[in-house]
């Protein structure tokens, strides 16, 4: 039977419990009221036509007498009792015989005695029937106590069965449901009903079994892994932060929070990433992800640095996100500045031990001072050529400090394009006289001026050139070409020596950087010192380059104003 039958049934039956009770009453009142009013009525309606006729009796004869025959008429039509006819009819008879004996005395005494028997009849009726009511309302009491008793027994009995009826397998229920959300998938609910509690607890049970299934199953195990990688990523060092293509935050460690100054982890998952970055400068300098230099945050009052990083999440249709990344390099930068300071005071201090041992050997190579040994001559020479290496050495870790440290400072002018190339021709002249190094410059004579710092342009082709020098074959050629391009001035140095492998070229502006298997010293430094330089000065600079076909470096400088 359904819940909604059962229900039914037992509120109609409580409903009909009601109207039996109130049935019971109301029959029993009414009852009361009949025999009441029955008694009153008749009974007493017979007492007052009596007493009348006995009043009438002492009347004058020509008015008690009708006054009698009209009482004993309504008399006659108020017969109730056992008895009252014949005394009634007793009573007729004295009445004429009264009326014909001229009201004698004797015949009045036996009609005052009949009037009398009616009205001791009618009294003792009233007596009678008072007891028969008050018995009757005392059954009545009785009857609807038991009615109201056994409705209440039964409402009681049928209100405490339904309560336990519907509580019981919402007990049940619950239980199973409780034990469920900690992880029970095994619990089952046990019904043996066919309402709709025991549909619910079937249905219960299959959700259980598949719920155990899918325990069991792959996914599963794909959300314990899904949990584990979680876990790892919070244990990152690096601050992360996971955007799906949508721009919602798939996850965000804990190092993040705590970076980006965020609430928590759970209220910042799922939500669009661009909408908690409006009210985060720096979620947002993360997000747009423009460059790749180090950014600056104050936390705990100290100074940290932090670097950017972005990979793209894949799947098997294509980017399903992406990864944000901010990695400390506090103590990077902290060493990187130790190591800038110990450079450049280094440097600094070795160049004048070095200038001091050119010149020395200079005026041992002076052939005034006096004649040497071919061994002399060959070691001063070795000397010599040494030191000045090592000044080259100095000037270049002297130079790259200045960049590392931020102090590099451009004094732009408007420079004449042939002092920056004839600097470079005088410095490399010797060299490429010792190599038999053609060197050629071609300038249109229209070029006119860049806006540039004349000294680090000129340093910048002259280490172009002197790496041509260095990697060509003796009795080569260099060309230094110069030209207008657009609002730039492109320099060119251009050499014919084994030129650099393609898996090398896009790393030669890396600093220490030096090429696998070449024969030639250097630091690593030169190109990549340039390359701060050209673009500190708002240039571009590059390299195109092929095995055994030589090298093309070249760099940009901003024509002069008046120029372009």
């Amino acid at each position: 039977m359904k819940t909604k039958t059962r229900l039914l049934l037992s509120l109609g039956a409580l409903t009909f419990l009601v109207f039996v009770l109130a049935g019971v009453g109301i029959a029993s009142i009414n009852q009361l009221r009949g025999e009441g009013g029955h008694v009153l009525r008749a009974n007493y309606m017979s007492l007052a036509y009596m007493e009348d006729m006995l009043a009438a009796l002492e009347e004058a004869p020509q008015t008690g007498i009708p006054r009698a025959k009209e009482q004993l008429a309504l008399q006659q039509a108020n017969i109730t009792e056992v008895g009252e006819l014949e005394a009634t009819t007793s009573l007729a008879a004295a009445l004429a015989a009264w009326e014909a004996s001229g009201q004698d005395s004797l015949v009045t005494r036996t009609l005052t005695a009949r009037i009398r028997s009616i009205l001791e009849l009618n009294r003792d009726a009233i007596v009678r029937k008072a007891a028969q009511a008050e018995e009757r309302g005392d059954k009545a009491v009785v009857w609807i106590t038991l009615t109201g008793t056994l409705c209440a027994l039964v409402a009681l009995s049928m209100l405490f069965g339904m309560a336990e009826f519907l509580s019981a397998p919402i007990r049940a229920l619950t239980a199973g449901i409780d034990r469920v959300a900690q992880g029970n998938y095994r619990e089952r609910i046990i019904l043996d009903r066919k309402d709709e509690f025991g549909h619910m607890a079937e249905r219960f049970n299959a959700m259980a079994i598949e719920l155990e299934r899918w325990e069991n199953s792959s996914l599963a195990r794909i959300m314990e892994e899904k949990a584990r990688a979680e876990a790892v990523i919070n244990s990152l060092q690096d601050a992360s932060i996971g955007v799906d293509d949508k721009g919602r935050v798939l996850f965000i460690n804990r190092q993040a929070v705590e970076l980006l100054g965020l609430q928590d982890m759970e209220e910042t998952t799922g939500r669009s990433a661009s909408e908690i970055a409006k009210g985060n400068d720096l979620l947002r300098f993360v997000l747009e992800g423009r460059g790749s230099e180090p950014f600056k945050v104050v936390l705990a009052g100290k100074e940290n640095y932090f670097v950017r990083g972005s990979n793209e999440i894949l799947g098997p249709e294509g980017p399903l996100g992406t990864v944000h990344t901010m990695r400390n390099i506090t103590p990077h930068k902290e060493l990187d500045a130790a190591k800038t300071t110990f450079i450049a005071t280094v440097s600094h201090e070795l160049k004048t031990p070095i200038a001091s041992i050119l010149m020395s050997t200079a005026l041992l190579r002076d052939v005034r001072i006096g004649p040497m040994n071919e061994e002399q001559r060959q070691l001063t020479t070795n000397v010599h050529r040494d030191a000045e290496r090592l000044l080259r050495i100095t000037s270049e870790l002297l130079n790259l400090t200045q960049v590392e440290s931020g102090h590099v400072q451009m004094r732009l002018n408007d420079e004449p394009v042939e002092a920056i190339v004839n600097y470079a021709l005088d410095a490399n002249r010797s060299a490429a006289e010792a190599g038999n190094i053609l060197i050629t410059a071609t300038i249109p004579s229209t070029i006119g001026k860049v806006r540039a710092d004349g000294e680090k342009a000129a340093w910048t082709l002259n280490n172009f050139l002197s790496n041509a020098v260095r990697y060509s074959d003796p009795g080569g050629a260099v060309a230094i070409t110069v030209a207008r391009i657009g609002k730039e001035v492109e320099f060119t140095v251009q050499d014919h020596g084994p030129g650099i492998d393609p898996q090398y070229v896009d790393r030669v502006f890396d600093r220490y950087f030096r090429i696998p298997g070449s024969l030639a010293d250097g630091t690593g430094l030169g190109l990549a010192i340039g390359k701060e330089f050209v673009e500190a000065m708002g240039g571009r600079i590059g390299v195109r380059s092929e095995p055994r076909k030589g090298s093309r470096f070249w760099f940009t400088l901003p024509a002069a104003a008046d120029q372009s």
